[in-house]
């Protein structure tokens, strides 16, 4: 039986490359997919406690008591503690330093590596962050049936910058991007984040773009996207400001992989930014609301924020830890 109280750490994360490649449906094709995304220091918190009462409790945007495992309405909650065999007496509870659902930056993933990384420590047993990953895309897209893809879970689980190569066999590899000190610090320096206020579902997004990958147009889109992950890498060792420009390229594909992606609102969103000094930018994660991120030299950024004053900007720095215990 689960004993004591344990608290896991799991950070969200930016992607800059490659968005969609992650889907079986594109690296079957193809024979893999690539992305280049960063984890930040913004994170959700899983805290897990036993109970005598034989009550599972489960408390997030709302709380759930039930007697049944199979009651509990909260699907990622339900199909970890399936996973682990547990039916009965815990209490979970979640905390995001980012509110709200459709956010873009991969807090669904954050939390099922999170839920399952206290389970595991809970149940005094060892997971590798390679297999934690795994576990979770299991959840995720066999278990809940979730039109996605896994990169989200391998950036939460090893944190930090990295490439991340997704095989046609089905492995993941995982490598950390060399980016001198000096040049980290001034990507992380210019990019801006905005709550674009539009809150949306990213499954319907999703679903269209991973059906879309039956079109040869589609693959060869993504193809493009992905292709732009060389000079990207290039810029960051060579010239960081044209990762602005590099942005602003991948948006512009982006748009056209599903029809949902963007709207009126948010294409005038974007253009006031590079209006106001961005050099580039892309929304956070499948698209349609969420975060908008931006490339802004430093002496345009009082220009971007004044400019976009009615959007509340999101503050970060990135983060090198992963999923961890505290």
């Amino acid at each position: 039986m689960i004993k004591g109280l344990i608290m896991s750490r799991t950070p969200l994360r930016v992607s800059f490359i490659g968005g969609g490649s992650d889907f079986l449906s594109y690296y079957n094709n193809i024979g893999y997919g690539r992305v280049i995304s960063s984890t930040i220091d913004k994170y959700i918190y899983i805290i897990l406690h036993n109970r005598n009462d034989k009550l599972i409790r489960a408390s997030y945007s709302k709380t759930e008591v039930v007697q049944n495992l199979d009651e509990l309405q909260h699907e990622l909650i339900r199909e970890s503690l399936k996973f682990f065999k547990i039916t009965d007496s815990i209490e979970i509870i979640s905390i995001s330093d980012v509110t709200g659902q459709g956010t873009g930056l991969g807090s669904s993933s954050s939390y099922t590596v999170g839920l399952l990384n206290a389970i595991s420590r809970m149940n005094n047993k060892s997971y590798s962050k390679y297999n934690l990953a795994t576990d979770a895309c299991s959840i995720e897209i066999d278990s809940c049936k979730k039109p996605i893809g896994k990169q989200d879970q391998f950036a939460a689980a090893f944190g930090g910058m990295n490439e991340i190569i997704f095989n046609s066999d089905g492995t993941v590899d995982v490598c950390p991007m060399k980016i001198p000190t000096k040049n980290l610090n001034v990507l992380e320096n210019n990019l801006m984040l905005f709550n674009t206020n539009i809150k949306r579902e990213s499954s319907d997004i999703l679903f269209e773009q991973y059906e879309g990958y039956k079109n040869k147009k589609k693959l060869e889109l993504t193809k493009k996207i992905v292709m732009l992950g060389d000079p990207f890498k290039k810029a960051l060792i060579e010239n960081i400001d044209d990762v602005g420009r590099i942005l602003n390229e991948i948006w512009q594909l982006k748009k056209n992989l599903a029809s949902k992606i963007t709207n009126s609102e948010i294409d005038n969103l974007y253009d006031k930014g590079l209006k106001f000094g961005a050099l580039g930018g892309k929304l956070c994660g499948a698209g349609g609301g969420g975060f908008l991120m931006l490339y802004v030299k430093p002496e345009n950024q009082e220009s971007v924020r004044r400019g976009l004053s009615d959007f509340k900007e999101l503050k970060f720095k990135f983060d090198y830890e992963g999923a961890v215990i505290l």
